[in-house]
């Protein structure tokens, strides 16, 4: 019989989430905010150009050492170049707007899509062998005659996952348009460049909060969700279903 769960045979390598965050969000900032004014002429672009260098080298990285995608660095590679290019272009505040929230509403989209594939992207993200039995989990669920209904409620979890990135869409989209405010018209070429620079450094900034507390918010909700309809299908608590 085929197992309801695809099980992972050997566990992946712990990823540090410090450094994972530093590369792809705080180390850019950071020099969009503080280097440009220090590298001379055209400091904006080679700022912009340094930020970029950060997610893709870290991306690289873990590439090779974990032989695995870094979505993070994927996000923050895109976001970064995308952002950074219409800073380049000093295009319009609405501009940015639209950007911002392009990238989460499609993320939304696609994890919205996988809950209709046979591996939902909640699937992918919490059932991990290297924290949860899921050899144990898969007897219950079979044995119980289980498999219909938690099928369903890995679905049902995935579609309450990807409402974060709407929201968060939503957000982002807000949150630029109060950030990226028009420039006075008397500013040089190089001034407008450091101030849009800046605004994009804020934007970035704040973009950690828009994202992460209500991605923090419903992964609680759908870990919630997902182990009480858990305990329903196999009559296993949570810590039952842990890895000690």
């Amino acid at each position: 019989m085929e197992s309801s769960v695809d099980r992972v045979t050997k566990p992946e390598k712990r990823e540090n989430p410090f450094i994972n965050l530093a590369f792809n969000l705080v180390i850019p900032i950071f020099i969009l905010e503080k280097a440009a004014h220090h590298l001379g002429e055209n400091g904006p672009l080679k700022a912009l150009l340094i930020a970029i260098s950060f997610p893709v080298i870290y991306g690289i990285y873990d590439r090779i050492s974990r032989k695995k995608t870094n979505l993070l660095s994927i996000f923050g590679l895109i976001s970064v170049v995308v952002t950074g290019g219409l800073a380049v272009l000093q295009a319009d505040g609405i501009w940015f707007a639209i950007s911002e929230a392009s990238l989460p509403l499609l993320l939304g989209l696609g994890v919205m899509a996988s809950a209709f594939t046979k591996k939902p992207f909640v699937s992918a993200l919490i059932l991990n062998d290297s924290v949860m039995d899921l050899e144990k989990l898969n007897h219950h669920v079979q044995t119980n005659n289980k498999e219909a209904d938690f099928k369903g409620l890995l679905k049902k979890s995935t579609l309450l996952f990807s409402v974060s990135f709407f929201i968060s869409a939503i957000l982002n989209f807000f949150l630029a348009r109060h950030i990226f405010v028009p420039l006075a018209t008397d500013l040089t070429e190089e001034a407008r460049a450091q101030a849009i620079n800046g605004q994009l450094a804020e934007l970035r900034y704040y973009s950690i909060f828009v994202i992460m507390l209500p991605m923090f918010a419903f992964t609680a909700l759908v870990l919630w969700h997902l182990f009480t309809g858990l305990r329903k299908s196999t009559g296993l608590k949570m810590e039952d279903l842990m890895r000690t």
